[in-house]
């Protein structure tokens, strides 16, 4: 899917199913993290998100 299409739909979907707060940061975001990820093949988005996942997910359960 395009980025415009995508930022139409988090656009309107800002105040219902997205926090606007977080909708105006991520309009800022969002081109630069599409012209990254658009370019890499899926095994690297994979080990990306599980990488980034982990370090969050993990870091919680240590807290608790």
């Amino acid at each position: 899917m395009a980025l415009n299409e995508v930022m139409v739909i988090i656009e309107c979907e800002s105040g219902y199913h997205f926090d606007p707060t977080i909708v105006a940061v991520f309009r800022r975001l969002a081109p630069r993290l599409y012209a990254q990820t658009s370019q890499t093949d899926k095994v690297e988005l994979h080990r990306r998100m599980h990488e980034t996942l982990a370090r969050y997910f993990l870091a919680n359960q240590m807290l608790s």
